[in-house]
């Protein structure tokens, strides 16, 4: 199902990238209370740490099949 957003990433270390980014901001808005930018941020948290956990394949086997079936 993602695959037709994944695979338009070609660096290996984008993902992780945008994880780092979005867990920082996720802590500058709870920090600053700022509950619904860090809603959305979590958002983005959970799809870029499945996106690089794809990536490096640390996924467990038949995660994918029994997600999304």
């Amino acid at each position: 199902m993602f695959e037709k957003f994944s695979h338009e990433v070609t660096s290996p270390y984008l993902w992780f990238f945008i994880l780092l980014l979005a867990l920082r901001a996720e802590y500058a808005c709870l920090k600053k209370k700022d509950y619904v930018h860090a809603a959305a941020f979590l958002a983005v948290i959970v799809v870029a740490a499945y996106f690089a956990a794809s990536k490096y394949g640390l996924l467990p086997h038949g995660f994918e099949e029994s997600l999304f079936s």
